[in-house]
């Protein structure tokens, strides 16, 4: 007996068309490469780099703290004081390589990789 779908060919065919556009779709391509990497620029809102990265990043630390030495904090992490600026440090991580991006007042301050 011949299986069902062999005896259909186009629904063979619908089957391999949506089996390569899930393929092709943003989450089976690798987000984290040089060339999404040199596509960060400065400036950048968060919105901007998500796109960018196939998504939002882990957020790492949050400004408006300021530690001491020995390790006193003075302030309160994510609490913004007049004229002081809010650094935030996001990180995507795929397989082996991680992007880091700094922002301050949300925007793009500083970007680094590894386990390109």
């Amino acid at each position: 007996m011949t299986p069902l779908i062999l005896r259909h060919p186009t629904v063979l065919a619908a089957l391999l068309a949506l089996l390569a556009a899930l393929c092709l779709a943003p989450g089976c391509e690798k987000s984290l490469s040089d060339d999404t990497y040199e596509r960060i620029a400065a400036g950048m809102s968060i919105d901007e780099v998500n796109s960018i990265l196939g998504g939002p990043g882990e957020k790492q630390t949050t400004g408006g703290a300021t530690t001491l030495a020995g390790g006193i904090v003075m302030g309160l992490p994510g609490v913004q004081r007049p004229g002081q600026s809010l650094r935030e440090v996001y990180t995507w991580r795929e397989e082996r390589r991680e992007v880091s991006v700094t922002f301050d007042d949300g925007k793009v301050v500083d970007k680094n990789k590894s386990g390109f």
